[in-house]
C-alpha cells in the first residue's frame, strides 16, 4: 500500500492489519495440510502406498493420515519440517545442498517403487525442495559429485528451471524416472508448486513428469555457465555424446500414461488470496500492476522500487489508496562472495 505526498491516508495500524490479513490469507490458501485434505476428498481410489517428498512432505502426509488413509509409505523432508507419521518411514535430509541422509532416503524410495505391482495405487505428495532432498545420483556419479554440482548451480545465478534441467541429467528419480520405477502401478500425484509459472518438471525436478527442455538447450546452458569445469559434468557430457547416458523421460513415454497429476497450490493462488483480502479492506483503492519477482535479486529490488515510485507519483487523484501484490522468486549469483547462492522466494 502507498501513502501520498509524505502523509498517511489512514492510520498505520489499519495498514498493518490489512497487510497481516492479506499475508495470512495467502498462507491459508496454499497451506499444505488444507489443500491436501481437500484433494483427498476428491480422490476416488484409496492409495496402497504413499511417497511424500519435499519441504511440505510431512504436512501433506499427515493430512492424508487425517482423512483416515492408513497406507504405508515414505516421507522425505528437511530438518525443519521433519515429523514422525504413523506407518511411514520418515527421513530428514539436507537442503539446499544434499547429504548422505538424502542418499539413504533415495535408496529407500527406489526400493519401494520397484516393489509396486499392477494392483498398487501410488500416491505421490510432491513439494518444493525435493531436488536436493532426494539426490539419487545416476550410475557413475557419487554423492560428492552431486554436492559439488548443486553448489555450482546455486552459485551460477541460473533460475530454478535451468538448474533443475541440469539436475535431471544426473538422477535416477528426477525427470519422470520415479514413475518409470513404479511401473506397472498407477500413480496419483499431488503437487505444491514453488516455481514461477508452475512448470511441473521443475517442482522437485519432476519425478513423475516428462522433461520438456531440449537436451541441446541444456548442453548450451552447461557450456555458457562453465559447469563442465566440474569433472562430473564433463563426464556426463561425454556420455551423452556417446549415447550411453540414461536421459530423462520425454513426452509420450509409456510410464507417464499411468500418472494422474493434480496441482494443489501455487504462488499465483496465494497472490490471488492476498489481492482479494486487500481489495476487501480497500474497496476504493487502485490496484497496482507490479512485475513478477524473477531475475537477479539486486537488479529486481531497484526495478521494483522504481515501479512503486512511478505508481505513487503518477496519478490524478493524490488521496487515492494504492495497493499491489507480487510474488515469485529472485536469484542470487555469488561470484566471489561467500554463501550458498540460489533462489530467494
Amino acid at each position: 500500500c502507498a501513502a501520498r505526498q509524505g502523509r498517511l491516508i489512514m492510520p498505520l495500524s489499519s495498514w498493518h492489519a490489512a497487510a497481516r490479513a492479506a499475508f495470512t490469507g495467502a498462507l491459508e490458501a496454499g497451506h499444505p495440510r488444507a489443500v491436501t485434505t481437500q484433494a483427498m476428498a476428491r480422490l476416488d481410489d484409496a492409495p496402497t502406498y504413499i511417497i511424500a517428498i519435499g519441504k511440505a512432505a510431512a504436512a501433506m502426509a499427515q493430512a492424508v493420515r487425517d482423512t483416515g488413509c492408513t497406507a504405508p509409505g515414505i516421507v522425505v523432508t528437511h530438518d525443519e519440517g521433519f515429523a514422525e507419521i504413523d506407518n511411514m518411514r520418515c527421513f530428514a535430509s539436507a537442503h539446499p545442498v544434499p547429504d548422505a541422509r538424502g542418499l539413504a532416503a533415495s535408496e529407500a524410495v527406489i526400493r519401494a517403487a520397484n516393489e509396486l505391482g499392477a494392483d498398487d495405487h501410488l500416491l505421490l505428495l510432491i513439494s518444493g525442495g525435493g531436488s536436493a532432498l532426494l539426490p539419487a545420483p545416476t550410475d557413475g556419479v557419487t554423492l560428492e559429485d552431486k554436492m559439488a554440482l548443486n553448489a555450482a548451480l546455486l552459485a551460477s545465478g541460473l533460475d530454478i528451471h535451468a538448474m533443475n534441467a541440469v539436475r535431471r541429467l544426473f538422477s535416477r528419480l528426477k525427470g519422470g524416472r520415479l514413475a518409470r520405477l513404479a511401473v506397472p502401478a498407477r500413480i496419483t500425484q499431488f503437487l505444491l508448486s514453488d516455481v514461477p509459472g508452475d512448470r511441473l518438471e521443475s517442482i522437485a525436478s519432476g519425478p513423475a513428469v516428462c522433461d520438456p527442455v531440449p537436451l541441446e538447450q541444456v548442453l548450451v546452458m552447461i557450456a555458457d555457465h562453465a559447469l563442465d569445469r566440474l569433472d562430473v559434468v564433463a563426464r556426463m557430457v561425454a556420455r551423452i555424446a556417446e549415447g550411453t547416458a540414461d536421459l530423462p523421460l520425454r513426452e509420450g513415454d509409456p510410464a507417464l500414461r499411468l500418472v494422474d497429476t493434480h496441482l494443489l497450490a501455487s504462488n499465483d493462488l496465494c497472490r490471488t488470496a492476498a489481492t482479494t483480502s486487500l481489495a476487501a479492506h480497500f474497496a476504493d483503492a487502485a490496484r497496482l500492476d507490479l512485475p513478477d519477482l524473477a531475475g537477479d535479486a539486486a537488479t529486481l529490488a531497484r526495478s521494483l522500487a522504481r515501479s512503486l515510485a512511478h505508481h505513487v507519483s503518477d496519478t490524478s487523484s493524490p488521496d487515492r489508496m494504492l495497493f499491489g501484490v507480487t510474488g515469485g522468486e529472485t536469484t542470487v549469483k555469488l561470484d566471489k562472495m561467500s554463501g550458498k547462492g540460489g533462489r530467494a522466494q
